[in-house]
């Protein structure tokens, strides 16, 4: 075995929740939906970058790890095939780590319910992608370029257990009804912060196609 040290440092995440003077009347009342909603725009804001990331001052995310491997299609982008599946789940073997699962967003699934075979019968969206297990969500971007081609969609096959994701700290709440947005009505501002960061165990695990016309 090889052994190698994966570096993470925190980036903070932050949600604000505007609430009027009538909402804290009822606070009691709105407490579940108020934690709901800060909770998925915090996991929102994290996956995304989890998915997609560039460094900086956000985490580093598959699709934005330059040492990924890459399944290319075409100069300006194509269509992604059963073939180009294949490839995806067989490259992460190749290189001695273990198989996953797909996660692509919906415009790609839309395409690929409607890839039919030589007697014009639907393959089905298990048959090609192999019977490996997929996931959807629209976090996965679709507004990529390449060349001429634009509005090009990603797909990441990986085992997901090698994705990293860190935490610092809990949901920190902060209340603030001295913001000149709010401070006149009644209302108050919540922040929410949460310090996190994503990091690959071991890059070969993943396998990125980012050229897809769907």
């Amino acid at each position: 075995p090889e052994f190698d040290k994966v570096s993470m440092t925190p980036k903070t995440v932050t949600a604000r929740y505007e609430l009027s003077r009538r909402m804290l009347l009822q606070a009691a009342q709105v407490e579940a939906i108020l934690r709901g909603d800060i909770g998925f725009l915090l996991a929102q804001a994290l996956d995304s970058a989890a998915i997609k990331g560039g460094g900086s001052n956000e985490p580093t995310g598959v699709i934005g790890n330059s040492s990924v491997p890459v399944e290319e299609i075409g100069t300006n982008g194509g269509a992604f095939t059963i073939d180009h599946a294949a490839n995806m789940i067989a490259a992460p073997l190749i290189a001695n780590a273990a198989g996953g699962g797909f996660l692509i967003n919906q415009k790609l699934h839309k395409a690929v319910m409607k890839t039919y075979d030589g007697e014009g019968l639907p393959i089905g969206v298990t048959t090609f992608f192999r019977n490996q297990p997929i996931a959807f969500s629209n976090q996965v971007p679709s507004n990529l370029s390449k060349g001429s081609g634009t509005n090009l969609s990603a797909a990441i096959y990986g085992d997901w257990s090698d994705m990293v994701i860190g935490h610092w700290s809990a949901v920190d709440i902060v209340a603030n009804p001295y913001h000149s947005d709010v401070a006149g009505k009644g209302g108050l501002y919540l922040f929410a912060f949460l310090d996190a960061d994503v990091a690959l165990r071991h890059v070969e695990s993943f396998v990125v196609c980012k050229d897809i016309i769907a």
